[in-house]
């Protein structure tokens, strides 16, 4: 994420940011996904003019649905061909920050 200067007159408004994550296999399964997506949740909200954070999950990657849900983010709903991703059209699972 960038943080934007409070001098330049140009807020984030009601920009977009993106963060990814993965975790290692010893990490996997252990709540710390879940716990990692709820720190980062109360790090975007430090920056003015963020008001949703919006995780995008593909539909076949559970571990990070069960993260999704267990920091308490809800699920708004399937977005068809939303993402590309290697050159192809990914359907993606829109959550919520609560």
């Amino acid at each position: 994420m960038e943080r934007r200067s409070e001098r330049s007159g140009r807020g984030c408004g009601n920009c977009r940011k993106a963060s990814g994550s993965w975790a290692i296999q010893s990490h996997r399964s252990t709540g710390d996904a879940a716990d990692a997506l709820k720190a980062i949740t109360v790090f975007a909200r430090t920056f003015p003019g963020v008001k949703r954070i919006e995780p995008y999950i593909e539909p076949w990657n559970r571990g990070s649905i069960r993260a999704a849900e267990k920091a308490g983010h809800r699920h708004e709903g399937l977005l068809p061909t939303h993402q590309e991703i290697g050159g192809i059209a990914r359907d993606m699972h829109l959550y919520v920050a609560p």
